[in-house]
């Protein structure tokens, strides 16, 4: 995968042939939309969803945190998110809508498409840990 820019469709095949789907951590499918997008759902995470998506030379893989609407007060928890994101490796806090209009917080990383899989395995890996970090050091701000 390294000699070129992988896509999601190309990107697949390794990763459910890879160390994380064989290890039986990891199970991999593709989310056909407007943008196909590989979900990958971490069994030792307790089933935390991870999304990657390959759009032109970047690829990006991101997890749901908690809805906005569950946050006691925003202010509060966007300062600690700002004072802490840096503990999470490899990883971004933001807040992203969905078509539906609802908010969430989301963790996410960003590799280039001409890594190897082994990379986007780690990145996949690291990703999915920060998530359950990330949520469980946040709580006390959900209501």
């Amino acid at each position: 995968m390294s000699n070129g820019s992988v896509t999601t469709h190309s990107l697949l095949p390794g990763l459910k042939s890879g160390q994380l789907a064989a290890s039986g951590r990891y199970s991999f499918s593709l989310i056909e939309g407007l943008e196909p997008v590989i979900q990958a759902v971490a069994h030792e995470y307790g089933d935390v969803h991870v999304f990657l998506a390959v759009t032109g030379e970047i690829a990006i893989v991101q997890a749901t945190l908690f809805p906005v609407a569950r946050v006691r007060d925003t202010a509060r928890l966007n300062d600690r998110i700002l004072r802490t994101e840096k503990l999470f490796d490899l990883a971004s806090i933001s807040i992203d809508a969905h078509p539906d209009g609802a908010e969430f917080y989301v963790i996410y990383g960003a590799l280039h498409a001409t890594s190897g899989l082994s990379d986007f395995e780690f990145e996949i890996d690291t990703l999915a840990r920060n998530a359950v970090d990330a949520a469980a050091a946040y709580r006390d701000f959900i209501k």
